[in-house]
């Protein structure tokens, strides 16, 4: 990391993610199980390569009395944007999942 620097690695760890993001878009029902393993693999390495130097990057920008509440700003960020993207995500595919479920399931009328 301190040889190519913290910010060229952080965007090489975006470009990491980004690219198995979009390889995670090629995932069909019938696609083989090293198709997700690679994807893992690439995914992981850029999390790796991003979440490490901006914690650095962080705790470099401040000075040392507010380093503590810097990580942990920067922590609580993550996490806050983590639960947002887990409930959208979950969101979507209970949405997705319930629609033919609600499809075939004969309306009640209880008046």
């Amino acid at each position: 990391m301190y040889n190519i620097g913290s910010k060229l690695t952080a965007i090489l760890g975006a470009i990491f993610i980004t690219l198995g993001g979009t390889w995670l878009l090629a995932v069909e029902l019938d696609s083989p199980y090293w198709f997700f393993i690679g994807i893992m693999i690439v995914i992981g390495l850029g999390m790796g390569y991003a979440v490490t130097p901006t914690t650095v990057l962080v705790q470099s920008a401040v000075g040392w009395q507010m380093r503590g509440a810097a990580t942990a700003s920067n922590t609580f960020t993550k996490s806050i944007g983590q639960t947002i993207g887990i409930a959208v995500f979950g969101t979507g595919t209970q949405g997705r999942e319930l629609c033919p479920i609600l499809s075939v399931v004969p309306s009640q009328n209880y008046s």
